[in-house]
């Protein structure tokens, strides 16, 4: 005959534990062995670090080569003048270009505002301010004022 095992708390308990186990599954339970190792490859070439391709002395230059010259670049390189002079150059060749681009920005504010209207009972926009404070800046910085 069938023997039961005894109606007790503890066996229901155990044999609802054993039946009712969450099952566990691992990627080589659905993939070959070869899938596994290309999966393990891209992996390891995903996690490597990415590296920067240059750094900000890089940058600073290349940005004296690009508005200077290379002769420049190796003259500051050897110490002919300070980097206090050099910053400045810099600063000021950025504000020329910023000036190029002075006369296009106020003509686009210009536009801009004029299409925005006001209805009645509405807050006025505030977007033709920001965007003429933000003019008035790059004009200081322009300027050498900022």
């Amino acid at each position: 005959m069938n023997q039961q095992p005894e109606l007790s708390l503890d066996n229901v308990k155990r044999s609802l534990e054993q039946k009712s186990a969450p099952k566990t599954f691992r990627v080589s339970d659905f993939l070959s062995s070869e899938q596994v190792k290309e999966l393990h490859k891209a992996t390891a070439e995903g996690n490597k670090k990415k590296k920067r391709l240059f750094d900000d002395i890089d940058a600073l230059g290349a940005e004296i080569c690009a508005r200077f010259g290379y002769e420049t670049y190796l003259a500051w390189n050897d110490g002919d003048f300070d980097t206090d002079q050099m910053f400045r150059w810099i600063r000021a060749e950025r504000a020329r270009d910023e000036a190029k681009l002075l006369d296009l920005e106020n003509i686009i504010i210009q536009m801009v505002g004029s299409c925005i209207r006001i209805h009645k009972g509405e807050k006025k926009p505030q977007g033709p301010k920001e965007a003429h404070k933000i003019w008035n800046n790059q004009l200081k910085r322009a300027k050498g004022e900022l």
